[in-house]
């Protein structure tokens, strides 16, 4: 595909934006949890909800990169070579970012799918 997974923003900007909302779902089901008023099964569809999301991260941020035409590439080079390829130009600390950025967002995926 020419185009990137998500067209209308960012992969960063849609992650930012399922890590605001998980937050945001998390302290509304602690309150409604505190006063006796969370129901689960509204609670089951929001977790499916929110589970799909974190897919989506976890599939943008490992999916296909083919934004370079001379090196296009399956999966995220960050994730299948080590980051010294990118000490040479001075981005080992970006590498370093996204290969964390994408461990956090898989274990957030594991502890959601743990919860279903």
């Amino acid at each position: 595909p020419k185009k990137a997974m998500l067209t209308y923003c960012s992969i960063t900007d849609f992650n930012i934006i399922v890590s605001v909302l998980s937050m945001f779902i998390l302290l509304i089901k602690a309150v409604l949890f505190i006063m006796h008023m969370w129901i689960p099964l509204v609670s089951l569809i929001i977790n499916i909800i929110v589970t799909a999301l974190w897919c989506v991260s976890v599939y943008g941020q490992a999916g296909p990169d083919y934004s370079d035409p001379e090196h296009p590439s399956k999966v995220a080079w960050y994730i299948t070579k080590s980051c010294k390829y990118a000490e040479a130009s001075g981005n080992k600390h970006n590498c370093t970012m996204a290969k964390g950025s994408f461990a956090a967002s898989v274990l957030m995926l594991y502890v959601l799918l743990l919860r279903l």
